[in-house]
Protein backbone atom coordinates (compact mmCIF):
# COMPACT_ATOMS: atom_id res chain seq x y z
CA UNK A 1 0.00 0.00 0.00
CA UNK A 2 1.47 3.23 -1.25
CA UNK A 3 -0.23 5.80 1.50
CA UNK A 4 -0.50 9.46 0.24
CA UNK A 5 3.61 9.25 0.12
CA UNK A 6 3.43 7.10 -2.76
CA UNK A 7 0.63 8.85 -4.69
CA UNK A 8 2.44 12.38 -3.96
CA UNK A 9 5.66 10.67 -5.72
CA UNK A 10 3.64 9.23 -8.99
CA UNK A 11 2.25 12.04 -10.88
CA UNK A 12 0.22 9.89 -12.94
CA UNK A 13 -1.52 8.64 -10.16
CA UNK A 14 -2.02 12.27 -8.65
CA UNK A 15 -3.34 13.69 -11.89
CA UNK A 16 -5.85 11.00 -11.84
CA UNK A 17 -6.96 11.48 -8.01
CA UNK A 18 -7.59 15.53 -8.85
CA UNK A 19 -9.61 14.20 -11.95
CA UNK A 20 -11.69 11.92 -9.84
CA UNK A 21 -12.49 13.82 -7.09
CA UNK A 22 -13.36 17.36 -9.25
CA UNK A 23 -15.48 14.73 -11.43
CA UNK A 24 -17.00 13.88 -7.90
CA UNK A 25 -17.25 17.49 -6.47
CA UNK A 26 -18.85 18.75 -10.04
CA UNK A 27 -21.36 16.13 -9.49
CA UNK A 28 -21.88 16.93 -6.28
CA UNK A 29 -22.89 20.60 -7.37
CA UNK A 30 -25.00 19.61 -9.63
CA UNK A 31 -26.99 17.33 -7.63
CA UNK A 32 -27.09 20.22 -4.85
CA UNK A 33 -28.06 22.67 -7.78
CA UNK A 34 -30.87 20.21 -9.08
CA UNK A 35 -32.12 19.70 -4.99
CA UNK A 36 -32.01 23.53 -4.64
CA UNK A 37 -34.35 24.22 -7.96
CA UNK A 38 -36.44 21.63 -6.64
CA UNK A 39 -37.17 23.08 -3.47
CA UNK A 40 -38.20 26.19 -5.01
CA UNK A 41 -40.16 24.42 -7.58
CA UNK A 42 -42.14 22.72 -5.01
CA UNK A 43 -42.54 25.91 -3.14
CA UNK A 44 -44.19 28.06 -5.67
CA UNK A 45 -46.41 25.06 -6.94
CA UNK A 46 -47.56 23.90 -3.61
CA UNK A 47 -46.65 26.02 -0.59
CA UNK A 48 -46.74 30.02 -2.01
CA UNK A 49 -50.89 29.38 -2.63
CA UNK A 50 -51.47 28.65 0.76
CA UNK A 51 -49.72 31.22 2.11
CA UNK A 52 -52.21 33.66 0.96
CA UNK A 53 -54.24 32.64 4.35
CA UNK A 54 -51.29 33.63 6.15
CA UNK A 55 -50.88 37.13 4.68
CA UNK A 56 -54.40 38.15 5.80
CA UNK A 57 -52.43 38.90 9.02
CA UNK A 58 -48.91 38.01 8.84
CA UNK A 59 -48.27 40.95 7.63
CA UNK A 60 -46.92 44.69 9.02
CA UNK A 61 -49.90 46.27 10.50
CA UNK A 62 -51.48 42.73 10.22
CA UNK A 63 -53.53 40.78 13.37
CA UNK A 64 -49.87 39.44 13.28
CA UNK A 65 -47.94 42.37 13.67
CA UNK A 66 -46.97 41.58 17.70
CA UNK A 67 -43.86 40.74 19.62
CA UNK A 68 -44.86 37.37 19.26
CA UNK A 69 -46.35 37.51 15.58
CA UNK A 70 -43.25 38.82 14.13
CA UNK A 71 -41.44 35.99 13.87
CA UNK A 72 -43.28 34.51 10.86
CA UNK A 73 -44.21 37.44 9.05
CA UNK A 74 -44.76 37.75 5.09
CA UNK A 75 -45.63 40.83 3.16
CA UNK A 76 -48.20 42.08 0.46
CA UNK A 77 -46.80 41.43 -2.08
CA UNK A 78 -45.28 37.47 -2.67
CA UNK A 79 -42.25 37.62 -4.17
CA UNK A 80 -40.38 37.86 -1.17
CA UNK A 81 -42.13 34.57 0.54
CA UNK A 82 -39.77 31.74 -0.14
CA UNK A 83 -37.07 34.03 2.05
CA UNK A 84 -39.40 35.40 4.54
CA UNK A 85 -40.61 31.63 5.62
CA UNK A 86 -37.19 30.03 5.37
CA UNK A 87 -35.62 33.09 7.55
CA UNK A 88 -39.04 32.70 10.05
CA UNK A 89 -38.73 28.77 10.06
CA UNK A 90 -35.36 29.58 11.13
CA UNK A 91 -35.88 32.25 13.96
CA UNK A 92 -38.49 29.75 14.86
CA UNK A 93 -36.06 26.84 15.59
CA UNK A 94 -35.61 25.20 12.31
CA UNK A 95 -37.15 21.82 12.98
CA UNK A 96 -34.65 21.42 16.16
CA UNK A 97 -37.48 20.39 18.39
CA UNK A 98 -39.77 18.47 16.24
CA UNK A 99 -41.89 19.94 13.99
CA UNK A 100 -41.74 23.93 13.54
CA UNK A 101 -44.34 26.20 15.33
CA UNK A 102 -44.77 27.00 11.42
CA UNK A 103 -46.74 23.87 11.06
CA UNK A 104 -47.72 23.48 14.67
CA UNK A 105 -49.63 26.53 15.36
CA UNK A 106 -51.14 26.55 11.88
CA UNK A 107 -52.96 22.69 12.22
CA UNK A 108 -53.58 23.32 16.20
CA UNK A 109 -51.24 20.54 17.40
CA UNK A 110 -49.05 23.37 19.37
CA UNK A 111 -49.59 24.06 23.13
CA UNK A 112 -50.85 27.54 22.24
CA UNK A 113 -53.44 28.41 20.24
CA UNK A 114 -53.48 29.87 16.87
CA UNK A 115 -55.10 32.77 16.62
CA UNK A 116 -56.26 32.51 12.63
CA UNK A 117 -57.62 28.93 13.39
CA UNK A 118 -56.02 25.77 12.06
CA UNK A 119 -56.41 26.60 8.78
CA UNK A 120 -53.77 23.03 7.87
CA UNK A 121 -54.88 20.35 9.96
CA UNK A 122 -52.10 17.15 9.72
CA UNK A 123 -53.88 15.09 7.55
CA UNK A 124 -54.52 17.88 4.93
CA UNK A 125 -51.99 18.71 1.62
CA UNK A 126 -51.50 22.17 2.96
CA UNK A 127 -49.37 20.50 5.76
CA UNK A 128 -48.13 17.84 3.75
CA UNK A 129 -46.43 20.28 1.64
CA UNK A 130 -45.21 22.88 4.29
CA UNK A 131 -43.48 19.90 6.27
CA UNK A 132 -41.23 18.79 2.94
CA UNK A 133 -40.87 22.41 2.30
CA UNK A 134 -39.51 22.80 5.72
CA UNK A 135 -37.45 19.12 5.66
CA UNK A 136 -36.10 20.53 2.24
CA UNK A 137 -34.63 23.63 4.47
CA UNK A 138 -33.03 21.25 6.22
CA UNK A 139 -32.10 19.26 3.48
CA UNK A 140 -32.65 19.74 -0.08
CA UNK A 141 -32.61 16.26 -1.25
CA UNK A 142 -36.11 15.68 0.36
CA UNK A 143 -37.71 18.56 -2.21
CA UNK A 144 -39.94 16.21 -4.11
CA UNK A 145 -38.08 16.27 -8.08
Amino acid sequence: MRGRAGVMKNPCLLGIVVLLSACNSSELAVEAKDAAQNCESHFAKSVQPELDYCRTCHVPGGVSDVPEGQRFMLREEPAEDYARLRNSWETLGRNDNGPSPILTMSSGTDARAHSGGDPWPTDSEAYKAMELQLQGFEDPQTCPG
